[in-house]
C-alpha cells in the first residue's frame, strides 16, 4: 500500500532561499520525495532518508536557479510565503 504525507506547517517544509517542498513517503518503494510547492515549474527530488532527502532538496532548487540563469530568464518565486 502506497502512503503519501505533505507536511504543511512552516516548522515541517522544506526551506531553501524561500523555497518550500513537499515531503512524501512511499511504503513501497522507502523512499521519500517531494517537489517544489507554489510555482508552476516542476522541481522534484528523492531521498532514502531525512538527511538525503534535505540534500536533494537543497541541490534542486540550486539546478533550478543555475538553470534559470544560464537560459536567462528569471526564475519564478513561490506564491506562498510564510511568516
Amino acid at each position: 500500500m502506497k502512503r503519501r504525507q505533505a507536511l504543511e506547517a512552516s516548522t515541517d517544509d522544506e526551506r531553501s532561499k524561500d523555497y518550500f517542498g513537499s515531503v512524501h513517503c512511499s511504503d513501497d518503494d522507502l523512499v521519500f520525495h517531494g517537489k517544489v510547492e507554489f510555482m508552476r515549474a516542476l522541481v522534484s527530488y528523492e531521498g532514502t532518508d531525512v538527511e538525503s532527502l534535505r540534500r536533494a532538496f537543497e541541490e534542486a532548487v540550486d539546478d533550478y536557479l543555475e538553470l534559470c540563469r544560464r537560459q536567462k530568464r528569471e526564475p519564478e518565486k513561490p506564491m506562498r510565503r510564510l511568516r
